[in-house]
């Protein structure tokens, strides 16, 4: 048993030998440090949301997919993908709490709704 389990770990490492690829051929040192390096660039000033930096980020993004010969989703011609991004501006908010008044500091809401009324009775 014990030299039958030795063969076929042999020939187990040996065909992983054989199939394994060169890892300098796939990621190549220096091409990261170009990536890094304009993605990590001060010009792109954190690539915050909503800024321009932002989009200058994912045009070098999809030039780089593009150059590697990824295809598009859906053969669509492009690699970025459109969402709608909402920035709420808060307006008002007050709550009272067994008939005291709370101070808006010390209110945390969540909700998809525009205006929130609970009572004793809500939850």
């Amino acid at each position: 048993m014990r030299k039958q389990s030795s063969f076929f770990l042999f020939f187990f490492l040996l065909s992983q030998q054989i199939f394994s690829q060169n890892i300098d051929q796939i990621i190549n040192v220096n091409e990261v440090r170009r990536i890094e390096t304009f993605l990590a660039a001060d010009e792109l000033k954190g690539r915050r949301t909503f800024s321009p930096e932002i989009d200058k980020a994912a045009d070098f993004i999809a030039n780089e997919f593009k150059a590697a010969g990824l295809q598009t989703l859906n053969n669509n011609g492009s690699y970025l993908q459109s969402f709608v991004m909402v920035q709420p501006k808060f307006i008002s908010a007050s709550g009272v709490l067994d008939g005291v008044q709370m101070e808006t500091r010390n209110l945390i809401v969540v909700t998809c709704k525009p205006e929130l009324q609970l009572n004793e009775g809500s939850g």
